[in-house]
């Protein structure tokens, strides 16, 4: 992708002492394209989310703006192109057909052209086979926070055997489903004062997370290659809701490129 970026990095350092001022001059920066998705060998749709960043000058000028009525593009190597439509009520979102999915061993390029007639095109990204999970498994994790308290929950460990033909690079993302008890019986319909509206139904609710871990869990083989693997794909925090009774976790394990795995690793 042709991004050019400057950066201003800004350290506010508070002292008990007086200081002198320093000036800085920068260039008021221009409006750039951010782009946001993903795309894998699942079916879709796949989202694509476009946006132009505020600017920065002598005060910060404007917001961060979706990028609409764009024309976005996905190129295979064989030169076959999918197009991605705008979603409806959701601006600058742009979704693949259903059908859609990348097939592992081929390349893929992003192309971008905005209504201010602007083109990008990304660098080609190859595909690459995941390792199948050959089992979850679940442990207690105690995590101290202070000298008297601390945080618990469960580390999710994917178990594979990597790939020793090639260098692999993994990360692992999961969503979970959960069961709460909601007390129907203590609703209180809206208005001034006390309005006891009991109710006769919803006692149990089930709760989607679409991500119950938010840590970024990535792997590389460096030290592992071609040998089976046990790694912590997730970390689920007992939060006082989630363990009321079953929790259920999805675990899926992708194969990243070296470039996607510098990128995430640098985003972590």
């Amino acid at each position: 992708m042709k991004i050019v970026r400057r950066s201003l990095f800004i350290i506010l350092v508070i002292l008990g002492a007086c200081i002198d001022p320093l000036d800085v001059n920068t260039e008021e920066e221009i409006n750039v394209l951010i782009v946001e998705g993903a795309i894998t060998s699942k079916p879709g749709p796949h989202f694509i989310k476009l946006a132009f960043s505020a600017r920065y000058g002598s005060i910060f000028q404007g917001y961060v703006k979706p990028a609409t009525g764009a024309n976005v593009v996905v190129r295979d190597a064989n030169g076959n192109n999918v197009f991605l439509n705008e979603v409806k009520d959701a601006p600058g979102v742009y979704a693949t057909p259903a059908e859609f999915k990348v097939e592992a061993g081929n390349n893929y390029t992003l192309l971008i052209s905005t209504t201010s007639g602007n083109e990008y095109t990304s660098l080609p990204e190859k595909v690459y086979k995941a390792a199948p999970l050959a089992g979850l498994n679940a442990e207690y994790k105690k995590i101290p926070l202070t000298e008297n308290t601390f945080s618990s929950g469960l580390n999710v460990l994917a178990t594979f055997t990597d790939d020793p033909q090639e260098q692999n690079f993994y990360m692992w993302r999961s969503t979970g489903t959960y069961k709460i008890r909601t007390f129907p019986e203590n609703y209180e319909a809206p208005g001034p004062g006390y309005n006891p509206a009991p109710k006769d139904c919803c006692k149990f609710c089930w709760v989607e997370e679409t991500n119950g871990d938010p840590t970024i869990r990535l792997l590389a083989d460096n030290n592992v290659n071609g040998n089976q693997i046990t790694d912590v794909a997730a970390y689920i925090e007992d939060d006082g809701l989630r363990y009321y009774e079953k929790y259920l976790i999805r675990v899926e394990q992708h194969s990243l490129s070296r470039e996607a795995f510098q990128f995430f690793k640098l985003l972590k």
